[in-house]
């Protein structure tokens, strides 16, 4: 038995080229592949235009959050008793509205890196600002600085007790 010999094809130096530009790219497509399987995540801050001191944060995967679950958390921070809420990209501006609703936030252009340290997250502002909900409770329609008006409470104590003395009547009760 004899060893057969194996003719090796050459290639020429062109045609290596092309193998390797070809692994390559398919070594780029596998890595995008493997990048976008993955869940992305990105940190949003959610700043309210009426009031400094309602700020919070959330941290999102971007392509299962739609801007509807963003919209249901803002509502529900306020007690879900707002309405009309818009929502804006960065800063306040009417071409900087961010719309639909049933936008995924990746849909939007919020870029998402794979789950991980949230603090490698990209992090992105949404200001919002919303109209308190109409209502016909009078509760809620009433003015709470008038709520407690201790001065016409202790005037109205003056008063009765001044009449009383009048009267002759005595404040402890006793006679």
């Amino acid at each position: 038995m004899g060893k057969k010999k194996s003719k090796k094809s050459r290639k020429t130096p062109e045609e290596l080229a092309a193998e390797e530009e070809n692994n390559k790219r398919y070594h780029e497509i596998g890595l995008e592949v493997m990048s976008l399987a993955s869940t992305r995540w990105c940190t949003l801050h959610l700043k309210c235009t009426i009031n400094v001191h309602l700020f919070f944060t959330v941290h999102v995967p971007v392509n299962e959050t739609r801007l509807a679950n963003i919209y249901d958390r803002i509502a529900s921070r306020h007690g879900n008793s707002i309405s009309d809420l818009t929502m804006y990209k960065d800063q306040v501006y009417e071409s900087n509205v961010v719309a639909p609703l049933t936008a995924t936030m990746a849909e939007l252009g919020f870029q998402g890196t794979p789950e991980g340290d949230p603090s490698t997250y990209p992090e992105y502002d949404i200001l919002y600002d919303f109209k308190p909900r109409q209502t016909k409770c009078p509760l809620l329609l009433s003015n709470p600085y008038n709520a407690y008006d201790y001065g016409a409470v202790f005037d109205a104590e003056d008063k009765s007790n001044s009449t009383s003395k009048k009267l002759g009547r005595s404040g402890s009760g006793k006679m």
